[in-house]
C-alpha cells in the first residue's frame, strides 16, 4: 500500500513539475481578455494602445475628424502558438478618418519568461468587409467574412464568402493555405 501511495505522490509531483516547469501559472481567461482589450498593436505604419477596446485620436492636427480603432466582437481565446498557454485573437477595426474601414487580425499572448503581453503583426482582412466569425482550432485561426468581387466598387454590399486561415510562426502571424 505504501508503494502505491508513494507512486501516486510521485506521479502527481511529476505532473505538477511538467505543467509548471516555467515556474509561472498560465494566465486566466479574464486576465488575457483584459490584456487584449488594453493591448498595444501595430496596424501597418501606426501603433495604437487600446483602452477598454477603443482607441481614438485626431485624424490630423486640429481636425474635428477622429481616427478610431475598435475591437470587433470579442477576443477569441486559444493556444495558437503551441506553448500550452492561451492567446487572444482579435479583429481590429481601423477607421482612419476617411471612407475606409479596415479590418485586421492580431494575436496577443503572454510570454512565459518575461511575463509580458506582446502582440503579433496585424494581418489585413480587407476594407469595408462584413466579418462573420473568428475561431481557433489546432493552432489555426479561421476568419470568416464577406467581401466584394474583384473590380466591384466599394459602394457594393459585400456578397462573396471568404475564409482566411492564419497561424503564428515564431512571433509572426501569417496567412496559411
Amino acid at each position: 500500500m505504501r508503494k502505491v501511495v508513494l507512486g501516486v505522490v510521485l506521479v502527481c509531483m511529476l505532473a505538477g513539475f511538467v505543467s509548471g516547469c516555467s515556474g509561472q501559472a498560465a494566465p486566466k481567461d479574464e486576465e488575457i481578455t483584459t490584456a487584449a482589450l488594453n493591448g498595444t498593436y501595430k496596424l501597418g505604419d501606426i501603433t495604437v494602445t487600446l483602452v477598454n477596446g477603443k482607441f481614438e485620436k485626431e485624424a490630423a492636427p486640429g481636425s474635428a475628424t477622429k481616427a478610431r480603432v475598435t475591437v470587433w466582437g470579442k477576443p477569441v481565446l486559444g493556444d495558437v502558438n503551441g506553448d500550452g498557454w492561451k492567446e487572444a485573437v482579435l479583429v481590429l477595426v481601423h477607421e482612419p478618418g476617411g471612407t475606409g474601414t479596415f479590418y485586421y487580425v492580431v494575436v496577443l499572448g503572454k510570454n512565459k519568461s518575461s511575463q509580458k503581453y506582446t502582440s503579433t503583426n496585424a494581418v489585413l482582412l480587407g476594407d469595408r468587409i462584413a466579418p462573420k466569425n473568428l475561431s481557433i482550432a489546432g493552432g489555426t485561426i479561421t476568419a470568416n467574412y464577406t467581401d466584394r468581387k474583384p473590380n466591384e466598387p466599394m459602394t457594393t454590399q459585400p456578397s462573396v464568402d471568404v475564409v482566411k486561415k492564419l497561424a503564428v510562426t515564431g512571433e509572426t502571424l501569417k496567412e496559411v493555405k
